[in-house]
């Protein structure tokens, strides 16, 4: 969530966080999904077209691939 900033109020490891890819436009909505609304956006990340996405165990972190 490096894109962010560092205030520890984005942080969430509650697995609320939900991530949307939008490959025509290369970038990852962030959302809260309790809330069913959009809490960030990472752009610039090129071509998504085979991307996916993995959380880690304690669902602190979500890793884009591909």
């Amino acid at each position: 969530m490096a894109a962010f900033g560092d205030d520890a109020d984005h942080f969430r490891a509650t697995g609320d966080m939900g991530l949307v890819v939008e490959r025509a436009t290369g970038s990852v909505l962030v959302i809260d999904r309790s809330d069913r609304a959009a809490i960030g956006r990472v752009e610039g990340l090129g071509d998504m077209s085979h991307a996916s996405m993995t959380y880690s165990p304690d669902e602190r972190y979500a890793y884009v691939f591909g």
